[in-house]
């Protein structure tokens, strides 16, 4: 995407983002939240959007085996919302602190349980310097399994609160117009 700033066109990546708010992009872990398991009404966004405690259980909650990727300091965090976009949630300070300790229920699949020591559990908290961005920021994540997004390829889809959408692919005047807001803005 490109952002029009008078009559200039310039490309916006989530790199000069994180750079302009003092975040080096090697202490960054991206993470995309979609789980096509839920159970009605319990999407990872719509837990995100509804019910901020259950998401944070969610999220906190990560598979063993993925824990190499989980060591960066810094997460940023992205959810597919119902219109099947990458939407910013957030950048969190993330650190590891062990495994789940004892059973509990699985906060986005009703009537399932993740047992003691079956997955990790990260102590997370939401930081300051992107939080006018949450549920702002719609990324091109790229369709391929095989793809494997870095913060340089992810490409910016800036929805600007005013409105000022610049985007040759999309119909973004529809989408705005059918689209319901996004996120908990009581809490941004």
């Amino acid at each position: 995407m490109q952002l029009a700033l008078g009559k200039r066109i310039m490309p916006i990546r989530f790199n000069g983002l994180l750079r302009e708010n003092g975040i080096d992009p090697k202490d960054v872990h991206l993470v995309r939240h979609k789980d096509k398991r839920s159970s009605p009404g319990r999407s990872p966004y719509e837990l995100w959007r509804d019910d901020p405690d259950a998401f944070y259980d969610y999220q906190s909650r990560q598979r063993i085996t993925k824990r190499k990727m989980f060591t960066a300091p810094f997460w940023d965090v992205f959810v597919v919302d119902a219109f099947v976009d990458t939407l910013f949630i957030g950048l969190y300070a993330a650190s590891y602190r062990g495994l789940l300790d004892q059973d509990r229920p699985n906060p986005n699949i009703i009537g399932t349980i993740d047992k003691a020591g079956s997955c990790d559990i990260y102590d997370l908290e939401l930081d300051s310097r992107l939080r006018d961005l949450i549920g702002y920021i719609v990324i091109d994540w790229g369709s391929g399994k095989q793809l494997k997004p870095t913060l340089e390829k992810l490409l910016l889809l800036w929805m600007l609160k005013q409105g000022n959408i610049v985007n040759p692919l999309r119909d973004w005047q529809k989408i705005l117009a059918n689209r319901p807001i996004w996120g908990r803005k009581s809490s941004w």
